[in-house]
């Protein structure tokens, strides 16, 4: 008898727990998949294969809510009909009726769980993959209904006039370079030419569009400069929507962060740029004491001969603003803050030579000002000197040319222990080391900014997956929490109607799904600490346990 009586109420709270998620998911799972939509103008053939992807997500938030509601409101149906009074009056106690809501939601929370920690990375990770594959013509649909690009990418705008998708090539294009700075968004660069082609490139996971500017007209912002180009190359990173989100790792892949942080992307990108800007200034220091002891350093350009540059120093420049040197992270081949070479008694001269060994150079050049700069071509430095108000001399030729500008581009640059050393920087040392450790003078302000910033990330990184272990282990305490809480509201206030059951079940809801949500923020942002904002995430389901005691002593007692 109790069996039957336990199999009837387990199928009317399955019958109902079934409608509600149906319903809400339909609902909120609009809602998430709107950005979506809107901001890679999916094609509509594609709509139900987003929506099955994005689910899980909206089940994450929806079956906790569909069991309270279907357990307030079938007991409180048994209560209203009194069919409680005639259970307890046949025998069957009060904790034997709710064995039905147990079992519910333990199922429940026992399904969040593993929607958190294994589901939603898997699907995850597959829309990432829908959205990649169809990257390419998302931009060329985009282009073709509104022009432009809209927010796709956050660091660049794309306007065009024509896209033709068949022939990849985009006409009457004008692209933008975008900055994000305290002072807000500016524009740094701009691009303009009649035709792009455009290749998306998958390869080694690294979704980027390739766009090659055919006689672009390049325009500097703070400079003004503008420089016309035969050719040009830009290299726009596909935005990621989970795949550098801790919120959509799995366990597996949480736990392998924790061991080894660079593991995570942005963390693996921002101590890519330290290391770079600590060579780059490691190289200046280097340069500094090659001339102060020696006269002169060599370099090799790209057509083999050896560039001998004599000065008498190397000095960093200090007067870009923290502006300016952000500018440069956002492309991996821009320039990087430069060094002034410092000639003796005003000049600066480079011997070229033909060959390595050779004692007599083919050309000489003197200037009074010079300039030096690092720069990354697929993570290898090269140099550029600059020189301004030049003396040319051919060896063999009387006579004598004067220029205002020489540029020496694509140097390669000596070896020396200071690459050796920026590349072993690992995060321990970051987090322990000072800068000095590596560099004999100062650090460049921008350096030291991304140096704190790293250290900061790795801070926050490791909060972030303690508070995302909690939170999702939270919300699957919090359905067992719920439901038997539902289940004692739901007999307590006596009434089967979908109002009054939606209403009692709101508030606990509501309280555990702000205190998880908030507690998390506080223990990664907040300055009381971790332990503070787990036990604020913690403390929404302690109050539903605690009102669980409570109300069951009191139906236990009447």
């Amino acid at each position: 008898m109790v069996f039957t009586l336990h199999r009837y109420i387990f199928r009317d709270l399955l019958k109902t727990f079934a409608l509600a998620t149906v319903v809400l998911s339909g609902v909120l799972g609009l809602g998430v998949m709107l950005p979506l939509l809107r901001r890679f103008s999916v094609d509509p053939g594609q709509v139900p294969q987003l929506f099955l992807y994005t689910l899980p997500v909206t089940l994450t938030m929806v079956i906790p809510i569909a069991a309270l509601l279907s357990a307030t409101l079938n007991y409180g149906r048994l209560s209203a009909f009194n069919e409680v009074n005639a259970c307890r009056a046949s025998g069957i106690s009060m904790m034997t009726l709710i064995y039905p809501a147990l079992v519910l939601a333990l199922l429940v929370g026992l399904a969040t769980i593993l929607l958190a920690f294994h589901v939603i990375p898997y699907y995850a990770a597959r829309c990432e993959r829908m959205l990649a594959s169809d990257a390419e013509k998302f931009l060329f649909r985009t282009i073709e209904k509104k022009g432009y690009l809209g927010d796709m990418f956050p660091d660049w705008l794309i306007h065009a006039d024509r896209a033709y998708y068949d022939q990849h090539v985009l006409t009457g294009v004008v692209v933008g370079q975008l900055d994000h700075n305290a002072k807000g968004l500016m524009m740094t660069r701009i691009f303009s030419c009649s035709r792009v082609y455009v290749q998306f490139d998958a390869s080694e996971g690294e979704n980027c569009f390739n766009l090659r500017l055919i006689d672009p007209t390049v325009v500097d912002n703070d400079t003004g400069a503008i420089t016309k180009l035969e050719e040009s190359t830009l290299s726009i990173p596909f935005p990621s929507l989970f795949r550098d989100d801790i919120k959509f790792k799995n366990l597996a892949d949480l736990k392998a962060i924790q061991n080894d942080m660079t593991r995570f992307g942005p963390l693996r990108d921002n101590l890519l740029e330290v290391r770079r800007q600590l060579m780059v200034e490691m190289f200046f220091e280097w340069c500094d004491r090659q001339f102060y002891h020696q006269g002169f350093i060599d370099m090799t350009n790209p057509q083999g001969r050896i560039l001998r540059v004599h000065a008498g120093g190397c000095e960093l420049k200090r007067s870009s603003s923290v502006f300016d040197l952000k500018k440069a992270e956002k492309n991996r081949n821009a320039r990087m803050e430069p060094s002034a070479i410092v000639g003796e008694e005003k000049s600066i001269r480079i011997e070229e030579y033909l060959r390595p060994g050779d004692r007599r150079s083919m050309r000489e050049f003197t200037a009074a000002i010079g300039n030096l700069t690092v720069a990354f071509d697929q993570d290898v430095p090269v140099v550029m000197i600059s020189l301004d108000k030049v003396t040319r001399t051919t060896r063999g030729e009387s006579q004598t040319y004067y220029l205002a500008r020489e540029d020496f581009t694509r140097l390669k640059p000596p070896p020396g222990d200071y690459a050796v050393q920026a590349s072993e920087l690992s995060l321990p040392q970051a987090r322990q080391s000072p800068l000095t450790a590596w560099l004999h003078g100062e650090p460049s302000p921008y350096l030291n900014d991304k140096y704190t910033e790293l250290t900061e990330d790795v801070h926050e990184l490791a909060l972030e997956i303690k508070a995302e272990l909690h939170s999702r282990l939270a919300f699957g305490v919090s359905c067992v929490a719920l439901v038997l809480l539902g289940t004692a509201l739901g007999i307590y206030f006596r009434s089967g109607h979908l109002l009054t059951a939606f209403g009692v079940s709101f508030i606990p809801a509501a309280l555990c799904l702000i205190t998880i949500f908030t507690g998390k923020h506080l223990a990664v942002h907040s300055s009381l600490g971790v332990t503070a904002g787990l036990a604020f995430l913690w403390s929404g389901i302690i109050v539903a346990a605690v009102g669980n005691l409570a109300i069951y002593k009191l139906l236990l007692k009447h």
